[in-house]
């Protein structure tokens, strides 16, 4: 029985939208429901009763508007890789500036498809890659990003540059 009420409650709200009948109950004096206008959108109006309240009110039905702001599209430009330098074990990348970018990732590998690649986050345009070894052909690629909200906002990949 218990699982029933609620179903018939919302029966009861539907056939109330739908005819546009009249209900009387103890705060409420009256909930009627129509057809708003163009046959797309119906509604129910809720009046409520003005001794309940102790004000003197007219029966007019009471609206709250939700206050929404369009979305921004936030991007995030595209950095470069401008200079790899390396030196006995270690790498020195130094990346392209990207206006309001919070920091950069970046991506170092001995394979041009980037398979077991090492990736690093930094905060400026410089970064240093350490144990790596000496002798072997090395890929660089990095992208910058934005924290905006809570949320996390990537650019474009840079092009790969050999070293």
């Amino acid at each position: 029985m218990k699982k029933l009420r609620p179903i018939i409650l919302a029966v009861v709200i539907t056939i109330i939208s739908i005819t546009g009948i009249v209900l009387v109950s103890n705060n409420v004096s009256a909930i009627s429901g129509g057809n708003q206008g163009n046959g797309d959108c119906w509604g129910i109006d809720i009046f409520t009763d003005a001794a309940t309240e102790n004000k003197t009110t007219s029966k007019t039905p009471t609206t709250m508007t939700i206050a929404t702001t369009p979305l921004q599209k936030i991007t995030v430009g595209r950095t470069t890789v401008k200079k790899v330098t390396i030196k006995k074990k270690t790498a020195k990348i130094r990346l392209k500036s990207v206006k309001g970018a919070t920091g950069y990732i970046v991506k170092f590998s001995n394979s041009s498809k980037f398979t077991k690649a090492k990736t690093k986050k930094v905060k400026n345009i410089n970064c240093v890659i350490r144990k790596i070894k000496k002798s072997r052909r090395y890929y660089v690629k990095a992208r910058a990003y934005k924290k905006n909200a809570g949320k996390i906002y990537y650019g474009q990949w840079s092009k790969v540059k050999r070293k």
